[in-house]
């Protein structure tokens, strides 16, 4: 797969021409460059993982790195040529790009029109897709919490985990949601044995809320 997403961005943070009426439709007409990285960043990371766990696919790039600034396509960066700087997606492709790590396999609750919110206090039940591109096995632990607006965690499990090489593992998960209505993070922070730890999210939608808001969780930290 080398060419995905289709979410592009110019540098001052504006839809390219080929993108215009993506963000339109999710963020509306007059969303701010802030709220388009951050939309561009999530939607990068899941279309990585979603691919990256998918067993038939060889190999994965994501296009692309580098564009010309004000075209039909974008790369992931802020700034003038001569001093790029990062947006949040590069941040964030270095997790879903990890030669080991589990993904939080469910749909997105934030963006998605569509989808109901969980009724507070239920039992969420999905899979963590784990996947290894290493000769060898690897072992660690998986530090599964839920994240409300203000950035506690509400809900969290630690579970010891095996990733058999070149193999994609399902780990069932089973977590108790919050009582509160409102907008949460789920998060999947798998710390290997050795090496540094890899981030999963999603953004839940919980009870019948006026506005949902989400903590703005940032991989730097991690």
């Amino acid at each position: 797969m080398n060419e995905y997403g289709w979410i592009w961005l110019w540098r001052n943070g504006t839809p390219s021409k080929l993108t215009v009426y993506v963000y339109d439709y999710y963020l509306g007409k007059n969303s701010t460059a802030e709220q388009n990285w951050e939309l561009q960043a999530y939607w990068m990371q899941l279309e990585t993982e979603w691919l990256r766990s998918e067993p038939s696919v060889a190999g994965v790039l994501a296009f692309c790195y580098l564009s010309n600034n004000y075209g039909y396509t974008g790369d992931w960066f802020s700034g003038n040529i001569k001093d790029l700087k990062p947006t949040p997606t590069l941040d964030w492709l270095e997790h879903a790009f990890a030669p080991a790590a589990t993904y939080i396999n469910l749909t997105d609750e934030r963006y998605i029109k569509m989808v109901e919110p969980h009724q507070p206090g239920s039992t969420l039940l999905f899979n963590l897709a784990g996947v290894n591109n290493n000769p060898s096995t690897i072992s660690g632990s998986v530090k599964v919490k839920v994240i409300d607006d203000a950035g506690k965690s509400v809900s969290e499990q630690i579970n010891s985990v095996k990733l058999q090489p070149y193999l994609r593992t399902d780990l069932p998960v089973s977590i108790k949601l919050p009582e509160l209505a409102g907008g949460y993070v789920l998060v999947a922070e798998f710390t290997p044995e050795i090496g540094k730890s890899v981030i999963s999210r999603r953004f839940l939608k919980i009870g019948q809320a006026a506005k949902y808001t989400y903590f703005n969780l940032n991989p730097i930290s991690k």
